[in-house]
């Protein structure tokens, strides 16, 4: 059962970091994005484009590896509730 709880604890940790990453990619995505509004005309438009889908496909990466996390944590707890009842 100790073995079930420290991979559990794990996980919330991975989903905590995952939680603050995901937070700042879309905190940078909204700088440049206001950026982009106040001088974007000063800079190349597909190469702003590829920066912004470079940042976005990075969040959508952690936003799997989140889901891959709470599915985890998720199947952790239900075992050791099972634990519990047993």
């Amino acid at each position: 059962m100790n073995e079930i709880a420290a991979q559990y604890e794990q996980k919330v940790e991975e989903e905590d970091r995952l939680i603050d990453s995901i937070q700042t990619c879309e905190a940078y995505m909204l700088v440049l994005l206001e950026h982009t509004y106040q001088k974007g005309m000063q800079y190349h438009k597909e190469a702003m484009e590829k920066i912004l889908m470079a940042l976005h496909t990075v969040c959508n990466d952690w936003r799997t590896d989140l889901l891959h996390a709470q599915l985890a944590k998720a199947l952790l707890s239900c075992q050791m509730k099972q634990g519990e009842t047993k």
